[in-house]
């Protein structure tokens, strides 16, 4: 299974382009991949407000849940994970 970096709003919101994003905060938990594959992507990261580091995948989530900020950044894998349990219960 691939397994890659992805951003991801809620399905209610307005952000559906990257550039969407700009002034707004992005949320990921804290590993130094995620920060990678974010400051990699200078115009996403030069356009956005800030980002916050969450020590867990749960609060991430949640933060998105509860819109604490506009997106996350997380795996691909989490994110079908976490869609899956969602919707099976």
């Amino acid at each position: 299974m691939e397994n890659k970096k992805v951003l991801v709003s809620r399905s209610d919101s307005k952000y559906r382009r990257k550039s969407d994003l700009r002034g707004q905060d992005v949320g990921m938990t804290y590993d130094p991949a995620s920060l990678k594959a974010l400051e990699a992507d200078s115009a996403l990261f030069g356009s956005i407000r800030s980002y916050v580091q969450y020590t867990s995948s749960e609060q991430c989530f949640a933060a998105l849940i509860n819109s604490d900020c506009a997106a996350i950044l997380a795996d691909s894998v989490t994110v079908d994970y976490y869609e899956r349990s969602r919707f099976a219960r």
